[in-house]
């Protein structure tokens, strides 16, 4: 069976902010991101 691989690209176009922070640092912060290259989706991504 021949293996596939596909690739997972995304770009964060810009950051909306941070709606709240943890007191271990994490933060939530609503993001616009373009994935594999397609028309930006608003996304809130979790981290440090």
């Amino acid at each position: 069976m021949a293996e596939t691989q596909n690739d997972l690209r995304f770009e964060i176009i810009n950051e909306l902010g941070v709606l709240s922070e943890s007191k271990k640092g994490w933060r939530k912060e609503p993001s616009r991101i373009s994935w594999n290259g397609k028309e930006p989706i608003r996304h809130s991504k979790l981290g440090s």
